[in-house]
């Protein structure tokens, strides 16, 4: 899992990492149908662990408003 990484910076438990993991992967085969740079991928992990910290543990939800904070409609 690449995603992994971006992750690690913060506290989750095993269950919301997956769901972000999951979140970041869909999220990442959208930009990259974008072919957008891997600098917009690190904006949407980030974006995801924002989201997280707020509670949301939607995986679809997680991806779709971490494109859209890019300006990208899912």
């Amino acid at each position: 899992m690449i995603a992994i990484p971006f992750f690690q910076k913060t506290m989750f438990d095993t269950d919301a990492t997956s769901v972000m993991v999951e979140a970041y992967e869909k999220a990442c085969q959208s930009l990259d149908d974008l072919a957008q740079p891997d600098l917009a991928k690190e904006f949407v992990a980030d974006r995801i662990i924002d989201l997280a910290l707020t509670g949301e543990r939607n995986p679809d939800k997680l991806c779709e408003r971490a494109i859209q904070a890019l300006g990208f409609m899912s």
